[in-house]
């Protein structure tokens, strides 16, 4: 199922993903500054505290008590935040230690283990009277780690409320921009349903000012075309009546009086054969026969104004061919063929006609939407003594977004209406479709082979 996003959603999603990357950013380019500043800081603790420790050993030399003296030079390190002393003896056991504040704020344990950096302990050995002993130095990160935390969180959170911040007010300026989009969403519907008279007010950005100006000109030529359509149907209807009115005064004035003189006639007629005048009976019947002679010629001239001209009127041939030229000028680059090997003469109107059209529509969908090479059109008599009319092409075929439209369908009615069946065939590898009509032939009989014009 295909998920539809609002565009509003889009714009705030892909803000408020701008918005994590960059914090995203500033707490890695954070991270990476405070293990710095803690590698730095340790360092600098260090090379501090060996340069005391080495100026209290040079006072030992004149010392009474060189233990003593020891412990209270490491134990001069309590309270220091970066730097552990101790004093060991030489087989390491810890006889002095210096002792380390505890942090006010300590920083979680994973971020001590992300910043403490790696530093080798510093060793300063001593000889005494009671033998070798060692001052040890080792880096300390807690206290250090712990303050740059403070800092490092009191940071993020201010950057988080400002991210925070930033993402309603984006919310709020792009509900209040897109808040036209809406009401133009509104009145496309409603237009959709006929409501031409729906107009919107030509405000908010330039850009939309201009869209709304757009559609208030469409809907402007929308109902006006509605109104002329209007117009259209109400001269239409008039002409249908003016037209109807026309035949039933012709029929009255026309045909009505040579309809009651050929009755006169008639009865005419019956009379002087039952009084045995028969040398009168021919006048009368001559007269009947003009009569209807000349209702015959006023009828057909009125057929001739109700009935609609047929394209196949100029023969079957004729008019796929001028179907096929047409196409052939407007697409030059496709190759067409037409071969017609059914005798029209065994066609009556009805099947030409239905022949006529599903080519023109089978043609017509081949070049708007099968980006064909080539497109071949067919007539022949089939086996059963049926007529099958066939286009096929070497286009796309039809794809799985291929729906039936209004033209096949009105296609596969024509050739139903005539109890003959329509068949739709893609060509196996997907390229290129077939369309075949299969109609049965006329009361005369079957279709026989013959040879046709080809273009």
């Amino acid at each position: 199922m295909l998920l539809r996003v609002s565009l509003r959603a889009r714009l705030i999603a892909s803000i408020l993903l701008v918005l994590l990357l960059s914090l995203g950013a500033g707490c890695a380019s954070a991270g990476w500054n405070a293990a710095r500043s803690v590698r730095a800081e340790m360092q600098a603790a260090l090379v501090v505290g060996e340069q005391a420790v080495r100026h209290g050993l040079e006072d030992l030399p004149g010392s009474q008590d060189t233990l003593a003296d020891l412990q209270q030079l490491v134990q001069a390190f309590d309270g220091d935040r970066h730097v552990r002393a101790a004093l060991l003896d030489a087989a390491g056991r810890v006889l002095a230690a210096s002792a380390l504040p505890h942090p006010a704020q300590p920083a979680p344990g994973w971020f001590v283990r992300l910043v403490a950096p790696v530093l080798t302990p510093e060793r300063l050995p001593v000889e005494t009277e009671a033998g070798r002993r060692v001052v040890v130095l080792e880096a300390e990160p807690l206290n250090e780690a712990g303050e740059v935390w403070t800092q490092l969180r009191d940071s993020l959170a201010i950057l988080a409320l400002s991210c925070t911040l930033s993402a309603a007010l984006v919310s709020l300026v792009v509900g209040r921009a897109l808040r036209p989009l809406q009401r133009v969403s509104t009145a496309l519907a409603a237009v959709g349903a006929g409501e031409y008279a729906v107009r919107l007010p030509q405000t908010g950005p330039s850009e939309l000012a201009g869209l709304t100006q757009g559609f208030n000109a469409m809907a402007a030529r929308l109902s006006l075309a509605e109104a002329q359509n209007r117009r259209l149907h109400e001269q239409l209807v008039t002409l249908q009546e003016e037209e109807r009115a026309d035949l039933a005064r012709d029929l009255h004035d026309e045909v009505g009086p040579f309809l009651f003189t050929a009755a006169l006639d008639a009865a005419a007629i019956e009379q002087a054969a039952a009084t045995g005048q028969h040398a009168a009976i021919p006048e009368r019947a001559l007269a009947i026969r003009e009569a209807v002679g000349h209702m015959q010629r006023h009828v057909r001239a009125m057929l001739k104004r109700l009935r609609l001209a047929s394209p196949v009127e100029v023969g079957l041939a004729p008019a796929l061919g001028n179907i096929v030229a047409f196409w052939q000028a407007h697409r030059p680059t496709i190759a067409f063929t037409l071969e017609i090997s059914a005798d029209e003469d065994e066609l009556d109107e009805a099947t030409k006609a239905v022949i006529y059209r599903v080519a023109q529509e089978a043609l017509s969908n081949a070049v708007r939407h099968g980006r064909p090479g080539r497109v071949e059109v067919a007539v022949a008599p089939g086996d059963d003594g049926s007529v099958v009319v066939r286009v096929s092409d070497d286009g796309i075929g039809m794809t799985d977004v291929t729906e039936p439209g209004l033209g096949l369908a009105g296609m596969r009615e024509r050739v139903s209406a005539l109890g003959g069946a329509l068949q739709v065939v893609g060509a196996p590898g997907g390229r290129g479709l077939a369309v075949t009509a299969r109609l049965p032939c006329g009361a005369e009989g079957g279709a026989r082979p013959a040879t046709a014009a080809a273009a």
